[in-house]
């Protein structure tokens, strides 16, 4: 009579255990695909305290509206040789869950500030909200705006070729006349994006930069930085992940040039770029 009984190979067993101890939060969503779009797994969380401590203190008195933050977070995106800083203050603890309700619902911000860091120095190349909302009550006009934005880092080749930021806004505005007349209550809508592209070879150039008291070096408002301005038309906005579509993939999506899809039949295009009567190409593109 067999009497040996089956048993469980060890690695399977430490397999179940990992599942059932493991955070519940393993599982869950990435924030960092709300709050960055699709590039979000090139940007990881770092602890460098001193680095951190000059962002939040130099950076806090640009934030607007009146939100308390009591979140902060750094996160280093790394592009061959060069690494860009990502300094993030939230009003609402940074959680997947939070940062999709804040955009759906226009409660507490996102804000983000670029940065990069030369000779020990810190030079602050963008800062604005990636998650925001606006309001004001009028006599004869009140409105609210949802506001969503970010900072894509357009590379070539394993190189850093500019910064793209974008922002869109959505205002609903509620108009009220002086008089009794209930005609003269409507609503309107606008919707309004705009992106600035800018090199990295001006970015990166000391002379357009100066030194503050709090010890970032900004950009000098008495010089205009090369730039290049680009309006659009409002995107899809998908419910839980804000950049899906939005322009800064026209940069950063690779198709195989999607090509005659197995489902779909129409056109989406996946990368753009603009050769210049010079024969360059303005985004770097080969």
């Amino acid at each position: 009579m067999n009497t040996m009984k089956h048993q469980l190979p060890l690695t399977v067993l430490l397999l179940l255990a990992t599942l059932f101890l493991a955070p519940a939060n393993l599982f869950a969503n990435d924030y960092r695909e709300v709050i960055f779009g699709n590039s979000y797994g090139n940007s990881n969380e770092i602890q460098d305290d001193a680095l951190l401590t000059v962002c939040k203190n130099g950076i806090e008195n640009e934030m607007r509206y009146g939100y308390r933050y009591n979140g902060f977070h750094l996160y280093e995106e790394n592009h061959g040789k060069e690494a860009v800083y990502r300094f993030v203050a939230s009003g609402n603890p940074l959680t997947y869950e939070n940062a999709v309700k804040g955009y759906l619902e226009g409660t507490g911000a996102v804000f983000q500030s670029v940065c990069i860091r030369k000779n020990g120095r810190i030079y602050k190349l963008s800062g604005d909200y990636i998650i925001g909302y606006e309001s004001g009550d009028g006599t004869v006009r009140s409105w609210h705006e949802k506001q969503y934005g970010g900072a894509e880092v357009i590379h070539r080749g394993g190189k850093i070729v500019g910064l793209l930021t974008h922002k869109a806004a959505d205002r609903e505005t509620r108009h009220s006349g002086d008089g009794d007349d209930d005609s003269d209550i409507f609503t309107t809508y606008e919707k309004e994006c705009s992106a600035v592209f800018y090199f990295w070879s001006e970015l990166t150039d000391d002379s357009y930069f100066k030194e503050h008291d709090d010890g970032i070096f900004r950009l000098k408002r008495e010089i205009e930085i090369p730039r290049i301005r680009i309006w659009f038309s409002y995107p899809l906005v998908e419910e839980k992940h804000p950049f899906k579509y939005t322009i800064q993939n026209a940069f950063e999506c690779y198709a195989s040039g999607l090509y005659k899809g197995a489902k779909y039949k129409d056109t989406c295009i996946a990368e753009l770029d603009f050769m210049l009567d010079n024969g360059r190409w303005l985004f770097g593109g080969q």
